[in-house]
Parts: C-alpha cells; structure tokens; sequence
C-alpha cells in the first residue's frame, strides 16, 4: 500500500503548476532522506485529501480534513471574518476530535499529544490579533537570513559585517517605501499587452484573429455579452479571437494555455486557474482558448 501510495504523489507531478515551486517526491523512497520542507507542505496540505481518502478510514479522513480546511483558511491572504469563525470551529472540533480518536483522553498516552496539537486550537484567535498567519511564517526570516549570511565577505569580523549588511538592507528598504520612484515596476517583456487590473497578456500570440467555431466557446461568450449588456456584440454571433499563449496574474504567477502548453510537451500544467466574474478575466479566458 506504501508503495502505491507513493506512485500516485509521483503521478501527480504533472498537475502542479511552477507556481507550487518543488514536487512532492515519492515518499516510500524519499520521506526519511532529505524530504523539504515544501514537498511536506504540497505532500499533506494539497496532495493529502485526495490521497489520503484512499488509504484512511472514512472517519480519520473526514478528521484530518478539517484540519487541512483550517489551516488553509488561515494561511490566505485576505480572510473574512465569517472564514476565521469557520476555521476556528473546524480546529477546535479537530483538536478534540484528535483527543477522543488518537490518545482517548487517557493519563498514559498524554505523551503522544505534541504541544503543536494544542497550539492550533489559538491560531485563529492569532490571525486575528496579527493577521493572516501566511504574512508571518518562518520562510521569510530564513530567507533573509540565507541572502544575509551570502553577503557576510570580511571572516576576520563576519557578525559585525553582518550586522552592517542588515542596516544597509534596513536603509534601502525604508528609502524605497519613502520614495517609490527608487524602486520601480520592472518593464514588460517584448510583446506584452496589459489588459487591465494587473493582468498582462504575454507572447506567444496569434498573428491574426481566428473565427470562433466551437459551440461552447460561442455559446460562453453570448451568455458573457448578454449577462453585461452587451448584445450589440452578439448580433450576427460570429466571434473572432486572438490566442494568447500566456496569462501573467496580479500575484506575479504565470498561467498558460494549452494552445501552447501541449504543442511544446511542458511537463507541468499550468493552465488550472481561478475563474471569477469580472470582464478582463473572462475575455483573458477566452483569448487564451480554455473554454
């Protein structure tokens, strides 16, 4: 079962955009060797509802969901405050579901209880009192103390140097936050079209616009025109669209099209993207043939 287990987290390599930074590797073979710290986070936060159902009993995997839709609630960037009542509920029904299901309440398995067990049950109270628990992990801190330590060149006093190089940091920031014209957007790479809201259309492109003639691609844009009043664009319902091969996102992700993603063989798909309402997004969905 181990094993099998293990070939479906490999399976699942393709699925992952770039954006998910390193894959999960097959955990029978590679859990107690160098396993990182962010194949555990896309092995158990992301991969394990699925996989897990496979192999957990109904009422261990309905458990260990809470936990994961917690946790993740608390870990967005804006949350609602109806969102941090959810997760709170979910974690504290969690925790003592945990204490029923895993060490029965009994005085001699109270050392199986980790203090991480009961530290969950105050993260939502935290995101509240500092804010999205994401903005305050510990990925930050190290990676500046990684970039720091790479600055770090006088070995004869290498904590003073250190300390110079964290000031000087310090300095650039706060005239960067002072004067933003320091610190400008980078240019657009050649070809790039923004289209509004923070989303750029980046190359490759059609040359020419191409006559829409699938019925679902043509029944998608008429729903589109008319629910934003826009029948004057529907009259003869003919469509003529241009493909794009790339979506840059607000976040700085980039999503691509299958158009291109399949015709080029990329191993990682990244063309699973949220879709919401709003005008720019819908015709970037259009322009970039996922429909």
């Amino acid at each position: 079962i181990w094993q099998e287990h293990g070939k479906l987290v490999t399976a699942t390599h393709r699925y992952f955009p770039d954006s998910f930074d390193r894959l999960p590797r097959d955990p029978s073979k590679k859990i107690n060797s160098g396993y990182k710290a962010i194949e555990w986070l896309n092995y158990f936060w992301v991969l394990g509802p699925a996989l897990f159902r496979l192999v957990l009993p109904s009422h261990l995997w309905q458990h260990y969901c809470k936990l994961v839709c917690g946790i993740r609630l608390l870990h967005q960037r804006v949350i609602t405050e109806d969102e941090l009542k959810r997760a709170h509920d979910l974690l504290t029904q969690w925790e003592y579901d945990f204490e029923l299901l895993y060490y029965q309440r009994k005085v001699n398995r109270l050392h199986l209880v980790r203090p991480c067990i009961h530290a969950v049950v105050h993260a939502a109270r935290e995101t509240y009192r500092c804010g999205p628990l994401n903005l305050l992990a510990q990925w930050v801190l190290e990676n500046t103390i990684g970039n720091l330590g790479r600055e770090v060149h006088q070995h004869s006093n290498p904590f003073m140097n250190l300390c110079q190089r964290g000031l000087l940091r310090a300095q650039t920031n706060a005239l960067k936050v002072i004067v933003p014209e320091l610190d400008p957007e980078p240019p657009l790479t050649h070809g790039a079209q923004p289209i509004g809201d923070g989303y750029v259309l980046l190359t490759a492109h059609d040359e020419e616009e191409r006559l829409v003639r699938d019925v679902m691609q043509i029944n998608a844009l008429i729903n589109f025109f008319t629910q934003h009043g826009k029948p004057e664009r529907i009259s003869d319902g003919k469509f003529s669209l241009e493909r794009w091969a790339r979506l840059r996102l607000p976040n700085g992700q980039i999503a691509r099209c299958a158009w291109k993603e399949i015709e080029n063989g990329l191993t990682r798909n990244s063309r699973n993207v949220k879709v919401c309402t709003s005008t720019f997004i819908f015709a970037v969905i259009c322009c970039l043939n996922y429909l």
